[in-house]
């Protein structure tokens, strides 16, 4: 591992430490990636939702409610044989216990979102670069 990558972890679990973040599951976590959830260790079919633009647990919910897969299917053009794999993502997370977590961000999530949302990868560095200095420790050469 590099030296970059193990102060970007580093960073990022003082954050995660400092706003009591779940380490399991958040906004951010990507749907075909969560390894706790087996069907999608099971079937590919979860990291196939990345073809439709739907990748981020964010993008799942709406005013605190997970949306249905009518929703789904016309805001990301998901076939109707995904059905099925909504229905086990849905179980799935609504019975997590970091789900209410999910439903509810706070602010740092919400903040991380947005730059997801924006692909604004300036502030993530300038947000990176400001913890490092505030810890009082170099930045990585």
């Amino acid at each position: 591992m590099t030296g970059w990558t193990k102060h970007t972890l580093n960073i990022w679990n003082k954050i995660r430490s400092s706003y009591r973040l779940p380490k399991n599951l958040s906004p951010l976590t990507n749907i075909g990636l969560i390894k706790t959830f087996l069907p999608n260790v099971l079937d590919n079919g979860f990291k196939k939702w990345t073809e439709y633009n739907l990748t981020y647990q964010y993008q799942l919910i709406k005013d605190g409610n997970i949306k249905t897969f009518e929703k789904l299917k016309v805001e990301f053009d998901l076939p109707n044989i995904d059905f099925l794999k909504y229905l086990q993502l849905r179980s799935f997370l609504m019975s997590h216990k970091d789900w209410e977590k999910i439903l509810h961000s706070n602010p740092i999530e919400q903040f991380l979102v947005k730059q997801v949302v924006n692909e604004d990868k300036k502030i993530i560095v300038l947000v990176t670069h400001y913890i490092l200095n505030k810890d009082g420790k170099q930045r990585p050469r």
